[in-house]
């Protein structure tokens, strides 16, 4: 135990990991409580709106999330390798030209959206089932405010701002919608779909506006000053292949609750969500610490220090593995009664859920490879990895949903993340010479 406390120490007394500890732990909070808070906000809406309300809005907003993410055109997750880079090397014009073309083309595809999206539900309209037009024509108005968060979320990771990068979509937009929608609900208003959208809409303006405000009142002055070059044409050939890793990723994540709707019956897809919701409490670790790694790759590899992105990788393996080996223990311990807060008939949903940690367990396993790879210059392997992936899961969701329903589907999903781990270890292996390994001795210095 000694040594142990002595090897923590060493580790803590490094500043690029006792930053990424510190910043891990900072986002796993907002996450937890962000989770906590969208998980009331859900149940208070569905008891003030009512089941069908409820559904409409939840299918409503499902096309806001799906397309904001992809708008930005990947340039979301490409400004969180510029930005250190443009800081690190000193160059001011690059950095704010960088910052205004992602905003500009962000905003520019998502009125385009916007436009398409109307046109095409005018002429769908009278094909829809009732109630369905006017929040789906709200939810095309609302995407490209929320692809402006999400574009601000990866600026503001990008300047190491973990707070401003993750508190707008977690925390202040739920809760503004929450206390605005409890607001008109204890004066008597009736809330409907159409209504919790609009509201959706004003939220996510008036979050947008206060995150603008709050990163630019952060921006060096330098920059701030600074003219901007533009190098659109160079930013765009690198946010491409990440654009793609967005759009496969969304499509892994989605294909099997997508296809069960198709092949299996609601009862059997409600107990599903709920083992993958109750699974997806281990990708918590996973997403801290690879929003914190991805921008200290990105300066590393500026520098050209292959041996301290080593040891952060190393190090990141650590903070993701054991933790997510804690809590899928628990998972695993627990499911039972966790499942049973969705309802008793949820408990026959802890077989999918153990097929489910597993696949999450080898997600952590290998760390941070995804965001390393991005960071590093081969976001295009990355996509491969990703498209490859992604049509496998679809394939083996279409083959085994049907034989086997639910343990199908989640059978499906954990080969291929499985899959994804071994061909993503295989690239940074071919990249960097490093094989990724949670059992490595984690790294001392730095």
């Amino acid at each position: 135990m000694h040594a142990l406390i002595i090897r923590l120490g060493r580790l803590l007394a490094t500043e690029h990991l006792r930053a990424l500890l510190y910043g891990a732990v900072l986002v796993m909070a907002v996450r937890v409580l962000g989770a906590a808070l969208a998980y009331a906000s859900h149940v208070l809406l569905a008891r003030w709106m009512g089941v069908f309300q409820f559904g409409l809005f939840i299918y409503a907003w499902i096309w806001v999330i799906v397309p904001a993410y992809l708008l930005p055109l990947g340039m979301s997750a490409a400004v969180v390798r510029f930005v250190p880079e443009y800081l690190t090397g000193g160059a001011p014009r690059r950095l704010r030209g960088v910052i205004a073309f992602s905003r500009r083309l962000t905003l520019a595809s998502g009125l385009a959206y916007a436009l398409l999206g109307t046109a095409l539900l005018r002429l769908l309209a009278p094909h829809l089932p009732a109630g369905h037009a006017t929040p789906l024509r709200l939810a095309v108005w609302c995407t490209p405010l929320f692809a402006l968060m999400l574009l601000h979320e990866g600026l503001a990771r990008g300047f190491d701002r973990v707070l401003l990068a993750f508190t707008p979509q977690y925390l202040w937009r739920p809760l503004g919608l929450l206390l605005l929608g409890g607001l008109l609900y204890s004066r008597g208003w009736p809330l409907d779909a159409t209504l919790v959208m609009q509201l959706s809409i004003l939220v996510c303006g008036v979050v947008l506006l206060g995150q603008m405000a709050l990163f630019r009142h952060g921006l060096p002055a330098t920059a701030r000053r600074a003219r901007p070059v533009w190098q659109g044409r160079h930013w765009l050939r690198i946010a491409f292949p990440m654009l793609l890793v967005q759009g496969f990723d969304l499509l892994f994540l989605n294909t099997d609750l997508l296809l069960l709707g198709v092949f299996a019956t609601p009862d059997q897809v409600g107990i599903y969500n709920a083992a993958v919701r109750t699974a997806g409490l281990i990708s918590f670790v996973h997403y801290a610490v690879a929003s914190l790694a991805a921008q200290r790759f990105s300066v590393l590899a500026t520098r050209r220090d292959r041996a301290r992105i080593e040891r952060l990788l190393r190090t990141s393996m650590h903070l993701m593995f054991w933790p997510a080996l804690a809590i899928a223990a628990a998972l695993a311990l627990l499911g039972p009664t966790l499942l049973a807060l969705f309802g008793p008939e949820f408990r026959a949903g802890h077989p999918i859920l153990l097929i489910l940690i597993a696949g999450h367990l080898a997600n952590a396993a290998v760390g941070p490879l995804s965001a390393l790879l991005n960071m590093t210059g081969h976001q295009a392997s990355n996509a491969r990895i990703m498209a490859a992936t992604a049509l496998v899961n679809l394939a083996l969701n279409l083959l085994l949903i049907p034989l086997w329903g639910i343990r199908g589907a989640a059978l499906a999903t954990v080969t291929a993340m499985l899959l994804t781990a071994g061909l993503l270890a295989r690239g940074v292996h071919r990249q960097f010479g490093i094989l990724p390994l949670p059992l490595a001795r984690p790294a001392m210095h730095d």
